[in-house]
């Protein structure tokens, strides 16, 4: 077969790669921020790390590690915070495996021995959730939330269901953002958006009822 000279790859960190992805590569196919916080758990771990080391038993000890390490989303006590979840583990190695693609075919650095990740057995996830609400345990949510003292709890309930937005979506709007002629909750700032783009969300006419019922 031909040579594949593995030269830039001894040369090159994971560092510089990363840097280089953040920069040239994932802002053109990336919205969101999840995939920050993906690329910093990896980096934590393996920016000192040459391509060329980072072989199999490296993502396995990295995969083993990360499923030790305490969820740092749980603010209130970390000694007894939750693990990191596989799936989370699972998507830190797919970004990882997208990265070093990404390092072959746009940025042209040879990986001699190929993409270590596709030799890795990932954490397996669990099942997809579908659990809903049955109509008893509904209405006995309504009726909690319209019994309680908070005027805002039983509105932003309905507007939760009626809209499916998220809660930091429904948190952010403002009367500035309704539009009662076309009823539409307009989301116009990218920074409370999962997506960050700009979108509006039809109102039924339940979700209008909720919005007219809150107090000004």
């Amino acid at each position: 077969g031909a040579f594949v000279s593995g030269a830039t790859a001894e040369k090159t960190t994971f560092a510089d790669l990363a840097k280089d992805f953040e920069k040239d590569f994932a802002p053109h196919h990336y919205r969101g921020k999840a995939w920050k916080f993906k690329l910093a758990a990896l980096r934590a771990r393996l920016d000192s790390y040459g391509l060329v080391a980072i072989t199999p038993p490296v993502v396995a000890k990295y995969r083993d590690d990360r499923l030790r390490d305490s969820d740092l989303r749980y603010k209130k006590d970390l000694t007894k915070a939750p693990r990191v979840s596989p799936a989370t583990v699972k998507s830190e190695i797919d970004l990882l495996s997208k990265i070093l693609d990404v390092a072959q075919k746009e940025f042209g650095i040879a990986l001699p021995a190929g993409n270590p990740v596709l030799g890795v057995r990932k954490p397996k996830t669990g099942k997809a959730r579908d659990r809903r609400l049955n109509a008893e345990e509904w209405t006995r949510l309504v009726d909690e939330c319209q019994r309680s003292q908070n005027p805002w709890l039983s509105p932003a309930l309905t507007l939760a269901v009626e809209t499916a937005m998220r809660q930091g979506e429904l948190l952010s709007l403002e009367w500035q953002n309704i539009d009662k002629k076309r009823r539409l909750a307009l989301l116009l700032n990218p920074k409370l958006i999962k997506t960050e783009e700009p979108r509006a969300v039809p109102l039924s006419s339940a979700a209008m009822a909720a919005l007219e019922s809150l107090p000004k």
